[in-house]
């Protein structure tokens, strides 16, 4: 069944994009008006096709959500239904558009002769490799619906142990950050006044005095070059980990 690259606009007017697979363009946009939109572009996708390919590969999920399809997965085989059944299943209870497109890409390779093992190698970024050896491993000893049963248990200890790991380090960073907010506003603001009562002083200061005092006037001299550097630090790093490589490389090191 091929798939089709579709821009239709919702009841709201709001432009939509995404991917399909159909028997046709006519069936293509049949489904879209079933879905309450309306068809604007729809156009086929062939299989060597490097836009698409190129899409498919950059599309993700969250760690969450991996784990629920996973769980979702491995229930619906080992209640019988066959893989096709099991996906189309999957697609109608979808919420979220990418994963309805990460779906439709693995059926469609399925159905079209693909192992589900080579199907999922086309989204690095959502199957890791463990992820898919372990499919391979199970379709090769007829074995999957167990397989993807123990990884869903995997993935679901995984998911716990990153939440615990993820609370247990929201405390120190958030005493960390108030603590440099504190520091920051002695220095900018208390330590100036201080040095006012000291100014008038002949005597030589400490030389640890002498250095906050410095420090003070440096940072009431840069103090928004800080603020901007701190702004551009987080927006790069969710802009980083958006990205499927990154992200990945954090998880492996979560």
């Amino acid at each position: 069944m091929p798939g089709y690259r579709y821009q239709a606009y919702s009841i709201e007017g709001q432009l939509r994009k995404g991917v399909l697979e159909a028997d046709s363009a006519r069936q293509a946009r049949s489904l879209l008006r079933d879905q309450g939109l309306t068809p604007y572009k729809v156009e086929v996708i062939a299989a060597n096709d490097p836009a698409g390919g190129s899409r498919f590969r950059a599309l993700s999920l969250s760690s969450a959500d991996l784990t629920r399809l996973t769980r979702s997965l491995a229930s619906l085989l080992e209640a019988g239904l066959t893989v096709e059944q099991a996906f189309n299943a999957l697609i109608e209870q979808a919420e979220a558009e990418r994963e309805r497109q990460v779906l439709a890409a693995l059926r469609g390779e399925v159905m079209a002769g693909s192992t589900i093992a080579k199907a999922l190698e086309a989204f690095p970024g959502v199957f890791p490799e463990l992820y898919r050896t372990l499919v391979a491993a199970g379709e090769a000893s007829g074995q999957l619906p167990r397989v993807m049963a123990r990884l869903a248990d995997y993935l679901e200890e995984r998911h716990a142990l990153r939440s615990r790991l993820a609370l247990a380090l929201v405390y120190p960073a958030i005493v960390t950050g108030v603590s440099l907010l504190v520091m920051g506003a002695l220095l900018v603001y208390v330590v100036p006044q201080v040095v006012q009562v000291y100014s008038h002083a002949k005597e030589a200061l400490p030389l640890l005095t002498r250095a906050l005092i410095a420090v003070s006037a440096f940072l009431q001299l840069t103090w928004p070059a800080w603020i901007v550097l701190a702004v551009a630090a987080g927006v790069g790093l969710k802009v980083a980990v958006a990205r499927p490589g990154p992200r990945a490389a954090i998880h492996r090191a979560l």
